[in-house]
């Protein structure tokens, strides 16, 4: 269980759960409901308002998400294959190995990893080697 101790909040802990499960406890630090980063949420004496995403990643994430979105009906085709348009233009379709599912799920994962590296700050740590306009290699 991952808890912020009382005499860092002021009152009870900010999360309960397992790691895996985690929620914010409404109104303390660190939920979506106040605390820092949220306007017009109370913040402890000392403790400085932080932003906890940056407006550019927020929004690409956000834009990566409306850009790709499945549209129109699911088509059967022979052999039990299945596909449905996305609204970038992409066919999307279950295979040999992967359901449609898995599919959507990485083609909406992928969009947003490319919107949001493409507004990360140069220089950020990255898991995957970027080149110099910050997109994967």
């Amino acid at each position: 269980m991952i808890v912020t101790p009382a005499h860092v909040t002021g009152g009870p802990p900010c999360f309960r759960g397992s790691e895996s499960n985690l929620t914010a406890v409404p109104g303390t630090i660190g939920s979506r409901r106040g605390g820092p980063g949220v306007a017009g949420a109370p913040t402890l004496p000392g403790v400085e308002k932080i932003a906890l995403v940056s407006a550019a990643m927020h929004r690409a994430k956000a834009d990566a998400r409306a850009a790709h979105v499945t549209v129109g009906e699911l088509r059967n085709l022979p052999g039990g294959r299945v596909e449905i348009d996305c609204s970038c233009g992409m066919v999307l379709t279950n295979g040999p190995d992967w359901s449609l599912d898995e599919h959507i799920r990485l083609h909406r994962a992928e969009a947003r990893y490319l919107a949001v590296s493409r507004v990360a700050p140069p220089g950020m740590p990255r898991l995957i080697e970027v080149g110099a306009d910050r997109l994967p290699r």
